[in-house]
């Protein structure tokens, strides 16, 4: 403890100890502000919702009954509608449908009596067209009110353009069934056929 330089050499250690201890701040300091650097730094992610197709469908009502008549010696009518039918595209393509239909003679009795198909008129013009959920009904139209020629003319009920439609539709077209002079008393019954496509 007598050494000449025995005070320099602490104060050489002192000074040592503040740079390493300096140096280990400084350091820290540098690491500290390279992570809140790079914690600034954006990432990307790419996110995938998958919509699957699902199909176009058709709902109708089971049965429907017009007005009631009764045997005259003037023709009359039976007056009613096809109750809702229901088109529902979900297929997701936007490729357009239509909904047709066909009916059968009317049918009554044993032996069976029957009413042409020629006296029934049909008219889905003549109720409101709706689009369920807020589906759009542009470019989707009911047909015109169409008189039947035979058991085989179709006529079309409600259409979608090509790009709309998407969605689910409702449409009650009225009919109206002339009843023919000299005609037996009964309940008659024909069938509407009706296909979405």
């Amino acid at each position: 403890h007598h050494w000449a330089y025995h005070c320099h050499f602490h104060w050489a250690i002192v000074f040592l100890l503040i740079m390493v201890i300096g140096g280990f701040t400084l350091v820290y300091k540098l690491q500290s502000e390279i992570e809140q650097s790079q914690g600034d730094v954006l990432g990307t992610t790419a996110l995938y919702a998958t919509v699957n197709a699902g199909s176009l469908s058709l709902s109708t009502t089971a049965t429907a009954t017009l007005s009631a008549t009764t045997v005259s010696e003037t023709a009359g009518s039976s007056t009613g509608s096809t109750g809702t039918i229901t088109a529902t595209d979900n297929r997701g393509s936007g490729a357009g449908w239509s909904v047709t239909s066909t009916s059968s003679d009317f049918t009554c009795c044993t032996p069976t009596r029957t009413i042409a198909v020629t006296n029934l008129t049909i008219n889905p013009n003549n109720t409101t067209l709706a689009g369920v959920s807020g589906a759009s009904t542009t470019s989707v139209t009911a047909g015109s009110s169409h008189a039947f020629t035979t058991t085989s003319d179709s006529t079309a009920i409600v259409t979608a353009s090509s790009s709309y439609g998407m969605g689910q539709y409702t449409v009650n077209p009225s009919v109206t069934l002339t009843i023919p002079v000299g005609i037996y008393a009964g309940t008659y019954t024909a069938t509407l056929t009706i296909t979405a496509s």
